[in-house]
């Protein structure tokens, strides 16, 4: 099961259209950097797409039971479908929150300051 399809029932039960096109890599990382880029010149909003981004959701992050079980002699104790069902309502809750209140930041704010290191002998 590809990380797309595993979450297509959340997908589908929050409302959203399943992606059916993909974007090629080196086009969205450029995206992202020059949003970067822009946005730490104040020149662009807080980025939605940036490379970091973009380089976790190209990477495949799927696992294998069997190999759990071979290697680490691990038993899942909940199935995987049914753990994922049970996601579901907590995931419309939580929509429906964010949906509630439009004026929520979508990313965590930039700090406007450096922090201090401690023990700084400067």
């Amino acid at each position: 099961t590809s990380p797309l399809e595993f979450f297509r029932p959340l997908i589908e039960a929050m409302g959203f259209d399943h992606p059916t096109r993909r974007l090629p890599y080196r086009l969205m990382f450029a995206v992202g950097l020059a949003w970067e880029w822009l946005a730490r010149w104040h020149l662009a909003p807080e980025p939605l797409i940036t490379r970091i981004q973009v380089m976790k959701v190209a990477v495949s992050h799927a696992g294998s039971l069997a190999e759990a079980r071979r290697d680490l002699g691990y038993e899942p104790v909940v199935d995987w479908r049914d753990a994922r069902e049970s996601c579901i309502p907590w995931c419309l809750e939580v929509l429906a929150r964010l949906r509630a209140d439009p004026a929520r930041p979508r990313t965590n704010p930039r700090p406007t300051a450096r922090p201090e290191r401690q023990g700084d002998p400067t």
